[in-house]
C-alpha cells in the first residue's frame, strides 16, 4: 500500500535553521487508539528554505501512551518528501509518502495484517519537534 501524509499552510517562523526544529505526522493502523496500534511516524527537521531536508519515516509500535518504539522490523519503504515554503508568510506544505506491504508476514504482533478491501480502524496525529524532540499532540485544535 502507499500513503502520503501531508500538512498545509504550517507556519515555521520559529523553526531554527539548525537542523533541531520541524514537524512530525503519524498513521495507526487496526486500532481505535494509540496504544497497540501499528504506527508509522515520518519526521520532517527544518534546515533552511532551500535544504535538501526529507522526511524519515519509520515503523513503530505504539506500547504506551508516549513516542512509540521503533518495531524490531522495518517494513517502511520508499519515502518522498515533497514540500512548498513561503518565505513572504513563513508558511509551508510538508508531504511524506511511503509503502508498506499489506500483509508483513511478521510474527511479533507489531504489525497489523491489512487485506485488499478490507476496513480498518485508523488513528492519525501530528506535532511540532523543537529543540530535536517530537513534542506530544492533543485532542484539542491548535
Amino acid at each position: 500500500m502507499q500513503v502520503t501524509l501531508s500538512i498545509q499552510g504550517l507556519d515555521y517562523s520559529s523553526w531554527s535553521n539548525q537542523g533541531q526544529d520541524g514537524v512530525w505526522l503519524g498513521i495507526g493502523f487496526g486500532s481505535q487508539v494509540m496504544l497497540g496500534a501499528d504506527m508509522v511516524m515520518c519526521q520532517f527537521t527544518f534546515s533552511g528554505e532551500n535544504a535538501a531536508d526529507v522526511f524519515i519515516c519509520t515503523d513503530r509500535y505504539a506500547s504506551a501512551y508516549a513516542i512509540p518504539p521503533l518495531d524490531t522490523t522495518k517494513d517502511v519503504f520508499d519515502v518522498e518528501t515533497l514540500k512548498t515554503f513561503n518565505s513572504v508568510t513563513k508558511t509551508c506544505s510538508l508531504s511524506a509518502t511511503f509503502k508498506r506491504k499489506l500483509n508483513t508476514l511478521d510474527t511479533s504482533g507489531q504489525d497489523y495484517k491489512l487485506r485488499n478491501g478490507d476496513t480498518i480502524d485508523a488513528i492519525w496525529a501530528w506535532g511540532l519537534i523543537q529543540s530535536n524532540l517530537p513534542n506530544g499532540h492533543s485532542s484539542s485544535p491548535l
